[in-house]
């Protein structure tokens, strides 16, 4: 342009390309800049390497539980299968100590009124009704951090 020859007039770069000022000559410039996106890459391999290590760590443990839980429910079919059957009325009077400690042994350790239908997950206890267990967080006997599930006896 035919403006002062002392004046430098700066430019936008054509098709968007990025701009940039600097003391450095062509050569050092690009050899920064591919470095910078050689680390750039290799960031995120890293970051992408450690998110699928987590996903996988967490697929696992999702595994290790459903494994759990489902032993777990076998142990307590195995227990209902191995319970004794009801005794009779006539039986119960002749043995009213016998009857009295069954129905302790069978009752929520919590309230002494409902019968035992919650299982403590983390530990295996079952020790309770599930409307005194849905309110603990802990479990009463080992004061294990754990959640209920319901058993459901035949």
């Amino acid at each position: 342009a035919g403006g002062n020859p002392h004046c430098l007039v700066l430019r936008r770069p054509r098709h968007g390309s990025p701009f940039y000022i600097t003391t450095k000559s062509l050569p050092e410039l690009t050899e920064s800049l591919s470095s910078l996106s050689r680390i750039c890459k290799y960031m995120a391999w890293g970051f992408g390497a450690t998110g699928l290590l987590l996903l996988i760590q967490h697929g696992v443990l999702v595994l290790l539980e459903d494994r759990r839980r489902r032993k777990l429910r076998a142990q307590v079919r195995q227990a209902r299968r191995m319970q004794p059957l009801p005794l009779s009325d006539s039986a119960l009077e002749g043995n009213e100590d016998g009857a009295q400690r069954d129905r302790h042994d069978n009752t929520c350790v919590v309230c002494l009124e409902r019968p035992l239908d919650a299982v403590f997950i983390k530990c295996g206890h079952m020790c309770c009704c599930i409307d005194c267990g849905s309110r603990l967080s802990h479990c009463p006997v080992c004061r294990r951090h754990t959640d209920v599930i319901r058993v459901y006896f035949p």
